[in-house]
């Protein structure tokens, strides 16, 4: 006869059919989703800056990026350097109060977290010469308060940095870019600081006011690999305990046999209490049932999880993902591959640095009635590492011979020699030519050749 009644239905006492006691439910919180998806903030950017994925990003960035130190060009009208206009602007940028060389790296880091680096930049005459005299960073995390009644916010970061507005809160027409800082954790209400004495840099190829976070997309990133290790330490600190039921073949009822204990409540009890400091024994007719991926069943997968979205971190800050793992080579094109891909990213980046900073130059020219010059910063461009394939021409000159002497000479990177030289370092070789592996087997000296003569 077949029973049909429900689980619920069936009686512990008499020890028939099977219980399932559930311990516990981890979930993934909605919450969660909802603060990932929440606008990204100064503060919670300030706070991420404790993150070790965040952190190394920068800093590998930063060591990649600011690797070489810039030097500063001046050209005069004729296009010729001005060596000596050249020498007292690099004095002037290279002063302990301006340090320009710091700046940009300091610049970067701000637009790298912020979107925007704001500096105070102080200028004054010295012997009739119009200098700068100072270039203080201000912490971009400062601006980020608006001002009271501001409608209309023009970053979610830093909404300091906003246009000047009437009463109501509205863009004036042709408004100019306001600051509003605050200068401290007490203070309430922002402080308006004078445009005139400040300078900023942010990438200028983006169009916000205030520039956009490079690490913005990945904040939900950061904040997911750090669910995931939360994850996984939960996963450590509970080894071994069943993280879903306990099946009880034959439920009992408390009696002399089981200590007046009964299977369900034990069971409860084993489930509220187990952890990798508590030991209990398993009753024989107790099974453990875990989810895929619990220490009762499997393994954790959040190590795979963390490994995946750390790869997106760095698909998403280096160009690696255009280079063929196999080859080296670009996607889709026969060029030298990663080297060069990576020395282009990091000259893109530069360049819109370069452009930002160019601005101070620009002011002391202008002002200092140096019409016709132009003063840049340049940071070096790296060159490809041509050595192997220098080598390879050499080699492949001189056994077809397609090269002279000296040509090959020039593709080793070695000066070159007249005929004589030429021939004494021809003889030179003829009469030191190292012996191929093995020739001492096959071409045996002629002692040997007299010891094995037959009699």
């Amino acid at each position: 006869m077949t029973d049909n009644r429900a689980v619920s239905d069936i009686g512990e006492g008499g020890g028939y059919g099977v219980v399932y006691v559930p311990a516990y439910r981890l979930r993934y919180d909605n919450q969660y989703m909802a603060s990932v998806e929440n606008e990204v903030t100064a503060a919670k950017i300030f706070q991420l800056r404790g993150n070790v994925y965040a952190a190394g990003v920068e800093r590998k960035q930063k060591n990649l990026l600011f690797s070489e130190e810039p030097t500063i060009e001046v050209l005069g009208p004729d296009g010729e350097v001005d060596e000596d206009l050249q020498t007292k602007l690099t004095m002037m940028m290279e002063s302990p109060d301006v340090d320009y060389k710091i700046r940009m790296a300091q610049g970067w880091a701000d637009v790298f977290w912020y979107g925007m680096s704001v500096y105070n930049w102080v200028w004054g005459f010295d012997n009739n010469e119009y200098t700068l005299t100072s270039l203080v960073k201000l912490p971009a995390y400062s601006f980020d308060t608006p001002k009271t009644g501001v409608v209309l916010s023009h970053s979610p970061i830093l909404q300091g940095v906003t246009l000047s507005a009437d009463a109501q809160g509205r863009p004036l027409l042709g408004a100019e870019i306001e600051f509003w800082q605050r200068q401290s954790v007490l203070m309430s209400a922002p402080v308006k600081l004078d445009s005139k004495n400040l300078c900023w840099v942010k990438d200028p190829s983006c169009d916000g006011l205030a520039g956009d976070a490079i690490i913005r997309p990945l904040i939900p990133v950061f904040e997911m690999l750090s669910f995931t290790w939360n994850s996984e330490m939960q996963f450590i600190n509970r080894v071994g305990a069943p993280p879903l039921f306990i099946k009880i073949t034959s439920p009992q009822a408390a009696n002399q046999a089981n200590g007046m204990v009964s299977d369900v409540d034990y069971a409860n009890n084993l489930l509220s209490n187990w952890g990798k400091d508590s030991q209990y024994q398993i009753r024989s007719n107790f099974e453990l049932i875990g989810y895929p991926g619990s220490a009762a069943t499997d393994r954790n997968p959040a190590l795979e999880v963390a490994d995946a979205l750390h790869w997106l971190i760095i698909d998403y800050m280096t160009p690696s993902s255009f280079v063929d793992p196999k080859s080296g080579q670009i996607l889709g094109g026969s060029r030298s591959g990663a080297i060069e891909l990576f020395q282009d990213y990091i000259q893109g980046v530069h360049r819109w640095l370069e452009s930002e900073f160019n601005r101070i130059l620009a002011r002391y020219l202008e002002v200092n009635g140096y019409g016709g010059w132009r003063a840049r910063i340049m940071y070096p461009m790296r060159g490809e590492d041509k050595s192997d394939v220098m080598l390879q021409q050499a080699m492949a000159g001189a056994r077809l011979g397609v090269l002279d002497f000296n040509e090959v000479r020039e593709r080793l990177e070695a000066v070159d020699v007249d005929d004589d030289t030429r021939d004494d370092i021809t003889r030179f070789w003829q009469s030191n030519k190292p012996q191929p592996p093995g020739s001492e087997l096959e071409s045996p000296s002629p002692e040997k050749k007299e010891l094995n003569k037959p009699n």
